[in-house]
Formats: structure tokens, sequence, C-alpha cells
């Protein structure tokens, strides 16, 4: 399951599990995760879930979210141990090993385990 650890200047405050969705991140009382910074805006950003893949969005916050030192212009898929950085705080993103996709390799690829196969099907009327 993914997390972030939150910080706030330095020091840890809290460790979030991801378990939705979607996670709402800013100032608002009605979001998944609140900072109080008034360099925070209400609705700042969220952090999208689908599948394997968590994307971070910012929600046009008047200052702004930083991931790894560079401001964010466009939704941006998350890596293991970002750093995403809001006002006064540092949310660091981390996904367990279990979450990760495993590549699967041609040589070790066994087509015998295919449950459906629609080309013997392709050409019959």
């Amino acid at each position: 399951m993914a997390r972030i650890l939150l910080q706030e200047k330095g020091t840890l405050i809290k460790e979030i599990q991801l378990t939705g969705d979607a996670t709402r991140i800013g100032r608002e009382q009605f979001n998944h995760v609140r900072l109080t910074d008034p360099c925070v805006s209400r609705y700042h950003a969220e952090i999208h879930r689908r599948g394997f893949c968590y994307t971070l969005i910012d929600k046009k916050s008047t200052n702004g979210t930083r991931l790894n030192g560079t401001k964010l212009n466009k939704p941006v898929t998350l890596n293991p141990n970002d750093e995403i950085v809001l006002g006064d705080y540092t949310l660091t993103f981390l996904l367990d090993p279990t979450d990760s996709p495993m590549a699967v390799h041609p040589d070790t690829f066994d087509a015998s385990a295919t449950i459906i196969d629609l080309g013997s099907q392709l050409g019959a009327d």
C-alpha cells in the first residue's frame, strides 16, 4: 500500500496510508490530508491512484506544488521516495514493493497459461 510521510520543517509529524483512489491535500477541513500553513491553498493538490500508478496534480494552488524541487505544471506520475513540497510541509511518497507491478520477461513467459485465445476465432464466420 502506498503511503506518505508528512514532515513540517524537517520534523516527522505522521505517516498516512493512501487507501482511496483520490487523496485531497490542502487547508480546508474536508481534505484527506489537512495542512494548516497559510501558504497552502484550501484545495492545494491531489494524489490519484489508478491500479499501481499514482499521479500528483496541483489544483491551481496559489503558491504551487513542488516535486523533487521542480514546480508542477501538469500532472506527474509519482515514484517511490519522491518529495512533494507544499509550503512548510514535505510529503515523501512511499510505495511498498508488493504494490509495484512485476515485469514479464519473454524468456519466462508461459503462453500455455493463456486463458482466452481470440486468434482461433478470427476468420471464423
